[in-house]
Formats: C-alpha cells, structure tokens, sequence
C-alpha cells in the first residue's frame, strides 16, 4: 500500500487501529534511600540481562543503577521494553486476561512510589503503509506542516551514499536533543534493515514533559499521548487560509493517529503574576505616558474605567491579594 492509501485493502475500522503506540524507552528516578525490592521482584531480573550498580555493558538492556551522589535510577532500553512485554510484566492495554501490567499501570506503580520521570519515549508504528517517509519529506519541504519545535528540522543521514555521492536520508527530526522535547520520524526497516513498511514516529520528552507524559498515560492510557503528538505536529492539506494552522489535517497522519482531537501535554492553566504584570508596564511606560500626555486625564480616566469593566475573576483576586483593604466597588 502506497502513502496515498491508493487500492487499500485496509477498512477504515482496521486503519484506525492499525499504528501502535508504545514506550520505546525509560529512565526513572528514585529518593535516596527508598526501598526497591518489590520493584525488582515485579520486573524478574533473573530473566532479563541485567546488572545493578554499575557501568552500562554491552548487550545490557535493563539496568537499575546509581552513580555517585546522584539518586538511584531504572533505565529501560528499547530492547528492554520489548523484554519487558515477551516475558509478560507488561501486557498490551485490552488483553484483561493476560498477565502481566499495562504501560499505563505500570507507570502508576512507578508513580506511586514518588519516583521522577527522566525521560520517556513515546513512539508510535505503521506496519501498515498507511506513512511514507517520501510523502512525508515531501510534505515538509513544501512546508504543509505546522510544529512547536523552535529548532526546526535536521535529516537523519542513513550512513551510506548514493552512487554520486549525496547522502541518504532515512528520516527527519524537529527539536533539539537538549531540550525536553525532540520528535523523530524515520523508517525504522531501513535503520534496522529488516522488512517494511515500517515507518516509526518517536517522541522523545524529558524531566516535566516526561513527568506530564507519565500522568497523561496514567489517566488516558498510551493513546492519550497520540492527541499529544498531533498538536506537536501536525501534517496538512493546503489550503486558502493564510493560517496553516487552520488548514485540513492531511488524511494519512490523520488516520495514523486515530483521528483524535490535539491535546497539549501541559494544560495547567498559567498562573496570573501582579509582579510580571507591574513589569510589563513599566518596560512599555514611554508609549503609555506618549498617549497621556497627548490625550490628557480624561482619556486616561476613560482607559482606566474601561480596563476596571474587563478584569476577569482573576484579576479581580490578585486586586485584593495587593489591596486586601481596598473597596472594590460592585464589580469585584
């Protein structure tokens, strides 16, 4: 099946179920001095290649170590996640009767014992052909995407070199490995060299994106962080509006996805600050004081009145924390 799902043979039941979700890797902490027992009963070392204090070595895909004055830590390879599923600690969410945990309850457990998030990566599968990585570099080339990442994109080179010498792209990446959140789509049979299609799309979050990440599994489940990826980025159909961001979702990611609704990770919502306020006027105190001065004090008066009628609640709360004996009149 080709990118554009030409002569599929896939119902549209069957295509929305058919990428899988997964961690692909995981790094927790833990507080100094806590007990770890029965997290190294529930995961069954004996059965993994695994060591415990010490350096990473060759073929190690599990390893709970801790270095000097740093706080101990679990650290999952993606072999060691997928070990972690053929021996049946974890199990796939919707087989009630296998043994085993879910991803989702396993990081509840992780959670529950006041452990920290690292890092988690995220990736989402299409063995299916529903993706192509020449659509989808096409797509980016053309620009008919829309991303938070501030870095931009950078290709993933394959290591090998056509026969006049450019170099072969397997993938792309948006977002910088320092930050908390870097996203790779790649053909993953190309990078293993095994059969296709494959194509692998990886979101790699640290610290309090890997820490929001593990919440949102625990309350939504792994397909919670597909809304997630897709308001990270989101491939497009072009369109009329001038506003890419209003543009129709291109059809494949769509249904790669699941068809669901952009959900931001982090949807706290931001907390007013009277101080950054107070700031942001007296950076902008020349305009201001331009305007009065040309208009005169009825016009300041005017502007005062309009922008008391438009406080919200929340203004109207950090009013009273300042001036906790202040009349406020009929609208606070």
């Amino acid at each position: 099946m080709n990118g554009n799902m030409d002569g599929c043979s896939l119902s549209n039941t069957q295509l929305q179920s058919a990428s899988q979700i997964c961690i692909d890797y995981l790094k927790v902490g833990f507080p100094e001095g806590s007990d770890h027992s029965e997290l190294l009963s529930l995961i069954g070392t004996r059965n993994l290649r695994y060591h415990q204090y010490g350096a990473s070595r060759p073929g190690t895909i599990f390893r709970f170590t801790k270095r000097k004055s740093c706080e101990p830590y679990l650290l999952l390879s993606g072999r060691g996640c997928r070990e972690l599923e053929r021996i049946g600690v974890i199990r796939n969410e919707g087989t009630d009767d296998a043994p085993g945990h879910t991803w989702r309850e396993f990081l509840g457990l992780l959670l529950a014992s006041n452990a920290s998030m690292k890092r988690i990566d995220v990736a989402v599968d299409d063995h299916c052909g529903i993706l192509s990585m020449q659509d989808i570099q096409r797509r980016i080339r053309q620009g008919y995407y829309v991303c938070r990442a501030r870095n931009g994109l950078s290709y993933l080179p394959h290591g090998c070199n056509t026969a006049d010498g450019e170099q072969v792209s397997y993938g792309e990446s948006f977002g910088s490995r320092k930050g908390q959140r870097y996203l790779r789509i790649y053909d993953k049979a190309v990078q293993t060299d095994t059969p296709g299609p494959w194509i692998r799309v990886e979101f790699e979050l640290k610290h309090r994106a890997a820490q929001l990440a593990a919440n949102r599994i625990c309350e939504e489940g792994m397909a919670g962080m597909a809304g997630v990826l897709k308001s990270y980025i989101d491939f497009k159909e072009p369109g009329a509006n001038k506003q890419k961001s209003r543009w129709r979702t291109w059809e494949n990611w769509d249904v790669f996805l699941g068809r669901v609704a952009k959900s931001r990770l982090d949807t706290a919502p931001r907390v007013r600050d009277y101080m950054k306020t107070r700031a942001w006027t007296e950076k902008n105190a020349r305009p201001l004081a331009l305007v009065a001065l040309v208009e005169g004090e009825a016009y300041v008066s005017r502007l005062i009145a309009r922008g008391r009628d438009r406080l919200t609640p929340e203004d109207w709360a950090l009013v009273r924390q300042q001036m906790p004996s202040c009349q406020l009149g009929v609208n606070a």
